[in-house]
């Protein structure tokens, strides 16, 4: 438990930076167990970690390099870590005013501290309303974006991820998410080399496709909903192996309007060639129609 109590800010020996950066690394390490987190918060660490990204935020240096970036990255990991599937924890990080500098350190150079950082704010953004509306706030959204054409996997998958934690459950995320021009970023990550990233980018279009909103007001209108689901079912098709996802068909509800939907042989056929790949172990589908309205359509 010592470990836990240890005060960085009194250290003035040399390589200060280096012992805080493995300190960190123990922490994360550490935090991976449920009653560890609480532990390590209950001693005080918490504070001085989002002390420690304060301190590399404010430097204002997107060229970190060496120590510097490896203790910045070593202590968003160790929050992310912290603040895992644990809202009190999300809201403390929060509440000591951690998120704005961890936004800022998305503009790293360095694809290891962008990464990390990226990787605290999809842990932060999960199912907490609070620290979702924050990082929108801070002007978030288009920097993701630029990431999700990063050539990086590692950085397209969290930015990925960051995104679907915002959108998830907030009709008005999703619709801010797809006036930044998110859609065809992510309808390309379906072709990406990491798994992982077209997985998250997947889901993602499940999100964006089942919407319940008007497309004309993100200017996507039919189009935008037609490039959804044909991305989906043309990525779903081309899948080798085990895919578990969540495909959701729109049923069109104006009648003489849904004339691309013979790019997929119509609904039904739709769902007779999904069917035939679930029955045979390919995919696993749960088809749960969403309605597209008359207003939804543009000329």
């Amino acid at each position: 438990m010592g470990v836990f109590s240890i005060r960085w800010h009194c250290l003035c020996c040399s390589g200060v930076e280096e012992l805080e950066r493995d300190i960190c690394f123990i922490l994360g390490l550490l935090a991976i167990k449920v009653d560890h987190q609480t532990a390590i918060c209950k001693h005080g660490a918490l504070p001085t970690l989002v002390a420690m990204i304060k301190r590399y935020s404010g430097k204002n240096d997107i060229h970190l390099t060496g120590i510097p970036a490896q203790t910045c990255r070593r202590t968003a990991d160790a929050i992310t870590n912290l603040a895992h599937e644990n809202n009190d924890i999300k809201n403390k990080v929060r509440q000591e005013g951690g998120v704005p500098p961890l936004v800022s350190l998305l503009h790293s150079i360095d694809p290891k501290v962008q990464r990390a950082v990226a990787g605290s704010l999809r842990t932060l953004a999960f199912k907490n309303e609070d620290n979702n509306q924050i990082i929108v706030e801070l002007g978030t959204l288009q920097l993701l974006i630029q990431m999700l054409r990063a050539e990086d996997s590692t950085i397209h998958y969290e930015a990925v991820g960051v995104i679907g934690n915002l959108v998830h459950s907030s009709p008005a995320i999703k619709r801010l998410v797809l006036e930044e021009g998110a859609l065809q970023p992510v309808i390309n990550l379906l072709s990406s080399p990491c798994g992982d990233s077209q997985r998250e980018a997947a889901l993602l279009l499940g999100q964006f496709a089942t919407g319940g909103w008007d497309w004309r007001c993100v200017g996507a209108g039919c189009c935008g909903l037609q490039r959804c689901w044909v991305a989906l079912l043309s990525w779903s098709l081309s899948c080798v192996g085990s895919v578990c996802i969540e495909i959701r068909p729109a049923r069109i509800s104006m009648p003489g309007r849904s004339s691309w939907l013979a790019d997929l042989d119509g609904i039904a056929g739709w769902q007779r060639r999904l069917s035939r790949l679930s029955a045979e172990g390919v995919l696993f589908i749960n088809c749960c129609p969403a309605v597209v309205t008359p207003g939804s359509w543009i000329d």
